[in-house]
């Protein structure tokens, strides 16, 4: 039996992400983590497409079903790799009111967006192009950690 949080989180994909499932994805995956955190796994043939929630930020992850977790990949490095760094996806700006609807309602559309573009890169040709999504991804995250962490944090980190 699922909890009434796994229920709605379930409610949150299907309103949101409907349009992976009207193209096959079927949900492999629903998990309630500590801390209010949780990822909902959907998969079609060998692609997997991770929807999750991490210290109240919801994002979506590619990868592929047999590839290492270190190898999943952001949308938002996605489409950064997809225009040759010419394309920065920041963060939301934090607001207390609708802030999970608004960051469902971003991030849906901008699957839908990139989708096409995308899932060709978690197909048959994956490991042909895994090392520059890689590279591409933490050139992203380096650019974020720049842009979003202060530098005094950072040197905290590390």
């Amino acid at each position: 039996m699922r909890s009434k949080k796994a229920d709605q989180i379930l409610r949150d994909i299907e309103q949101y992400f409907h349009f992976l499932i009207e193209r096959g994805y079927k949900i492999q995956e629903v998990k309630e983590l500590p801390m209010e955190n949780w990822l909902v796994a959907l998969s079609l043939d060998n692609r997997v497409i991770v929807i999750y929630a991490e210290q109240a930020e919801i994002g979506v992850l590619f990868s592929t079903l047999d590839s290492n977790l270190d190898y999943r990949v952001g949308l938002e490095g996605m489409i950064y790799y997809l225009s040759n760094g010419k394309t920065f996806v920041g963060k939301l700006e934090k607001s207390f009111f609708n802030a999970r609807k608004r960051a469902f309602e971003r991030l849906s559309s901008l699957l839908k967006e990139y989708f096409d573009q995308i899932t060709p890169y978690f197909g048959a040709d994956y490991e042909r192009y895994k090392h520059e999504i890689m590279l591409a991804q933490q050139k992203y995250l380096d650019i974020f950690l720049d842009k979003y962490i202060p530098k005094q944090k950072r040197r905290d980190w590390e």
